[in-house]
């Protein structure tokens, strides 16, 4: 049995060339570019999600993933001033709907 952990990237003008880092379970496993939608097979139950890029980077955010739906999660840049002054901060990873 196996789950998937879809995640959207939205079209932003900040970091626009870069790709971000998909982090999940500590283990960077992919990137994600601008306006792009990715998918990763994962096995169900709990599972913590974080996007980086440079020194910036999301929370991390923990996910119930099932094996019968996939769990969809939206990547976006945050505020300008965000980037400095939580650049740890600075980058969002919400789950949809």
């Amino acid at each position: 049995m196996s789950g998937t952990i879809v995640i959207l990237r939205e079209l932003r003008w900040s970091f626009r060339a870069r790709a971000f880092k998909v982090k999940i379970d500590g283990v960077v496993i992919g990137k994600i570019g601008t306006g792009s939608e990715v998918e990763y097979i994962v096995t169900p139950g709990m599972h913590e999600v974080q996007l980086l890029v440079d020194w910036y980077r999301s929370p991390a955010l923990s996910v119930e993933v099932g094996s019968d739906n996939p769990c969809t999660l939206i990547a976006r840049p945050g505020a300008f001033l965000d980037a400095f002054i939580r650049p740890h901060r600075y980058l969002s990873l919400t789950e949809s709907g």
